[in-house]
């Protein structure tokens, strides 16, 4: 009988979400909606700022700290790092260019903020390898 009330419950949760109207809200914009654009660009901005800190607390810190230097780690990682990045860039500017959908922003621009998003946030990331004593910029990587 427990299991049975249980069963109801969840049921009807469901039945109550898809009577709200988040869909509504979700739904992508036929026009530019300058106030959605916003607030995506600054909720972007302010997630990526705030994960470029924490991985430096959490990552980088424990790690002795150099002047800026190049160097060439393509005979190491297996080349999986360079896979990562590139699994990393794709998921990134796939998500920064679709959520501007949402927003009524262009084709030419969704693209053009992805491919801006993803430079700017991995190159963040590979400036912190250069000051790294353990690691270094790497122009492949780039």
């Amino acid at each position: 009988m427990r299991k049975f009330v249980i069963l109801i419950s969840i049921c009807s949760c469901l039945l109550s979400f898809g009577q709200s109207k988040i869909n509504l809200f979700l739904k992508p914009s036929d026009t530019l909606n300058k106030s959605r654009r916003n607030t995506l660009v600054i909720s972007q901005s302010s997630l990526a700022a705030l994960t470029l800190v924490g991985l430096d607390q959490l990552w980088y810190a424990d790690y002795e700290r150099s002047k800026f230097r190049t160097t060439n780690d393509n005979s190491q990682w297996l080349q999986m790092d360079k896979l990562g990045h590139d699994y990393a860039s794709y998921q990134l500017g796939q998500l920064g260019a679709e959520s501007l959908n949402w927003a009524g922003v262009s084709e030419k621009d969704q693209l053009i903020y992805g491919g801006c998003l993803v430079f700017s946030f991995l190159t963040a990331i590979e400036i912190f390898d250069d000051f790294s004593k353990e690691w270094g910029f790497s122009w492949r990587d780039m």
